[in-house]
């Protein structure tokens, strides 16, 4: 998915370095796969670390693509293409490059 081929990806693997027993895979059906081996819960500090990371998953993996357009930009790169993704069931994210700013717009549907 768009998610994954656009920043989130690396956001993963900077993640697994950090947390040694961590790792993540993205699956045909392009869910996330975290395993943790049971080491990884052996020191207090870092199993909270840990823990806290985990429940911000998702903010992170969103950040991904974030990060990649806006390095791309401040570098001058060309080439960026608009990108859409979900973030939620009722929450679309849209990078929009332009020649002069990276607009990004946030649609969230109430019910």
């Amino acid at each position: 998915p768009a998610l994954f081929q656009n920043g989130a990806r690396v956001v993963l693997q900077q993640w697994e370095a950090d947390f040694p027993g961590v790792q993540t895979s993205t699956p045909s059906d392009s869910k996330l796969e975290i395993s943790v081996a049971v080491s990884a819960w052996v020191d207090p500090k870092v199993a909270e670390d840990l823990i806290q990371e985990l429940a911000s998953i998702r903010l992170r993996l969103q950040s991904g693509p974030l990060q990649k357009y806006a390095e791309a930009f401040l570098k001058g790169s060309g080439g960026l293409t608009d990108l859409k993704f979900q973030a939620r069931a009722n929450e679309t994210v849209w990078l929009l490059p332009k020649d002069d700013r990276l607009m990004v717009i946030f649609s969230v549907h109430m019910l």
